[in-house]
């Protein structure tokens, strides 16, 4: 039986506290921390595979390297979109310069 003086004399009401478990690990990623990965390496290049490597340090291996792997894809794919940009950029200035040799040559004020 408790005291009913025991509020009285200054002590505090005793309150049940509830556990709260501590979050699970992450051992495996998401779909969409995949697709985040994916495009903080396309975004960043060479800077965001880095970054994937050092915060995904300490982690899991299965995190590790997926963190690392499509980092590195997005950072592929990067440079395949650069390459294709870049010939058809190439293919586009040949076009117009060879239209243009064209023009020149026909043209018999020119001559």
């Amino acid at each position: 039986m408790t005291d009913p003086n025991v509020y009285q004399q200054g002590y505090p009401p005793v309150y049940q506290q509830t556990v709260v478990a501590p979050p699970a690990p992450l051992t495996e990623l998401t779909g969409g921390m995949k697709a985040a990965w994916f495009f903080i390496g396309f975004m960043s290049g060479l800077v965001g595979l880095l970054i994937a490597y050092a915060t995904s340090r300490g982690k899991y291996d299965k995190v590790q390297s997926d963190t690392v792997k499509f980092a590195a894809i997005g950072w592929g794919v990067q440079w395949a979109v650069s390459i294709l940009t870049m010939c058809l950029m190439w293919f586009a200035f040949a076009a117009v310069f060879s239209q243009m040799m064209n023009l020149l040559q026909t043209t018999p004020y020119l001559n």
